[in-house]
């Protein structure tokens, strides 16, 4: 029985069991014997009882949501991020080596917003010469089977999402999003981000601007050096 079944049938069973049996008398209150009510119907009795075919497929899409909603080995991996970092943003306005990197230096946390299933990143930085508070959100979508998050900041007012895997050596984090350039009038370009763990207290992260081509796409280096031994790590 599907769950549009269930409904309906709950909601015919609570109108039928509010419809009281009404007795018509005589306007004249005359002596002639009242109307007798109709017998009321059971709501027992106009229950369809899911068949055992259909108690069994609903069983298992039961379990398939509880699977899609287990925290596993995925999320286990997010613990490396855990802890304070010191960072050093490396911005290359038009991809790496086409001139020199401006450089700006920062700190981040990465803690546990829900534990065990999303982390959130709190960063301080500066950007061209203005302080600079932002936020990264990062989790993993079993149903998606993939990695999840978006970035905001005090810089900006968009939200830049993004979704991607690890790699098959399990230390670097490919995921890809879009942006819009306000300065040159596009909307949603495609952009890479990575985040490559280097050791237990390194952390290289990666923006790359794919609109600029297969190569030199890289715009934004950010290497995280960890501050002190406060949780997460696992060697390369």
């Amino acid at each position: 029985m599907s769950s549009s079944h269930w409904i309906a049938f709950a909601l015919g069973a609570a109108l039928a069991g509010s419809a009281a049996p009404f007795v018509a008398a005589r306007a004249d209150n005359s002596s002639a014997p009242a109307v007798a009510p109709a017998p009321a119907v059971a709501p027992a009795a106009i229950a369809q009882q899911p068949s055992a075919e259909e108690q069994k497929k609903m069983q298992e899409a039961m379990k398939k949501w509880m699977d899609a909603c287990t925290p596993g080995e995925n999320h286990q991996k997010l613990a490396r991020f855990v802890g304070r970092w010191d960072t050093e943003q490396k911005m290359f306005m038009s991809g790496e080596g086409t001139g020199p990197a401006q450089i700006d230096k920062g700190t981040s946390e990465w803690r546990w917003l829900v534990e065990g299933r999303w982390l959130i990143e709190e960063r301080h930085s500066t950007l061209m010469g203005k302080p600079i508070h932002g936020f990264t959100l990062l989790g993993y979508d079993n149903f998606k089977q993939a990695y999840v998050g978006c970035f905001v900041d005090s810089f900006q007012t968009n939200c830049l999402t993004f979704q991607g895997k690890l790699d098959r050596s399990g230390n670097d984090l490919v995921a890809y999003g879009t942006m819009d350039e306000p300065m040159t009038g596009e909307n949603d370009k495609m952009v890479k981000y990575a985040w490559r763990l280097k050791s237990p207290d390194k952390l290289v992260f990666e923006v790359h601007d794919l609109a600029i081509g297969e190569a030199n796409a890289k715009v934004i280096e950010t290497t995280f050096t960890r501050a002190a031994k406060s949780g997460g790590g696992a060697s390369r």
